[in-house]
């Protein structure tokens, strides 16, 4: 019976001893901090039509500051997508307004961060492509500075099976 005790003070002990000390929050950025880079994720692009043919992906995308490396930080700017075949040919192209982009914006644990829905659907050509690979290039930019560039690259697209 002791035994039992002992063993059960030694593991309510232990599991005391894992939790460690909590680390205080990073503070967000101070008012005014500028991106300097990007960091996409883009997950599987998804048929949502059920015609065969990949047509929706989602962009989780974060900003971040060189002198802010705690957390992303949110910006205000307008986002210019182009989802580009590797011979080049461009797929489509979308423009994300400063209002849509802000909107766009959720509270995580790394900082903000934007989840921007991308369809193939919105424009007429529609999602019917012969390509099979593509990359994402993205921009961002704020009045009459240069742009924040980055790409996203692999991403399958066209007719599913193959």
């Amino acid at each position: 019976m002791r035994s039992i005790r002992l063993t059960s003070l030694v593991l309510a002990l232990s599991l005391i001893g894992c939790a460690g000390p909590q680390k205080p929050r990073p503070a967000p950025a101070p008012a005014g901090t500028q991106p300097t880079d990007l960091l996409p994720f883009v997950g599987f692009m998804e048929d949502s039509d059920s015609n065969g043919y990949r047509d929706t992906m989602v962009l989780t995308l974060l900003m971040f500051a060189r002198n802010h490396a705690e957390t992303s930080i949110y910006a205000e700017g307008t986002l210019d997508l182009k989802l580009v075949a590797k011979n080049g040919k461009v797929i489509r192209e979308w423009k994300v307004p400063p209002d849509v982009v802000a909107g766009l914006a959720k509270k995580m644990p790394a900082g903000p961060t934007y989840f921007i829905r991308l369809s193939l659907l919105d424009d007429p050509a529609g999602d019917k492509t012969d390509e099979n690979l593509a990359d994402l290039q993205i921009a961002f930019s704020q009045g009459d500075g240069p742009p924040i560039r980055t790409t996203a690259t692999g991403i399958t697209v066209g007719r599913i099976g193959r």
